[in-house]
């Protein structure tokens, strides 16, 4: 990841917009205020989409259930059989 300061960035704004377009994580920091992260799109797809939320959200409320003894979770060996 390269960190840049804004100023350094609104000097160089090509430079580091090809750079994330690359691939590259660019940080921008800035004085007093929080920084910011730019990344190309295709880092953005690969934040979990809302199916995949709902699919941990679902998991972990089985975990729950199996922790309070109302529900009996499938064995590493049962859920590999599934695959």
């Amino acid at each position: 990841m390269v960190v840049v300061n804004s100023s350094t960035f609104r000097t160089n704004q090509s430079k580091y917009l090809d750079m994330a377009s690359s691939g590259e994580a660019i940080l921008i920091t800035r004085n007093n205020r929080p920084s910011v992260v730019l990344s190309s799109v295709e880092d953005f797809r690969m934040i979990p989409t809302r199916d995949i939320t709902e699919s941990i959200n679902q998991s972990l409320k089985e975990v729950k259930e199996s922790i309070e003894g109302t529900k009996e979770l499938k064995s590493a060996r049962a859920l590999l059989d599934e695959l």
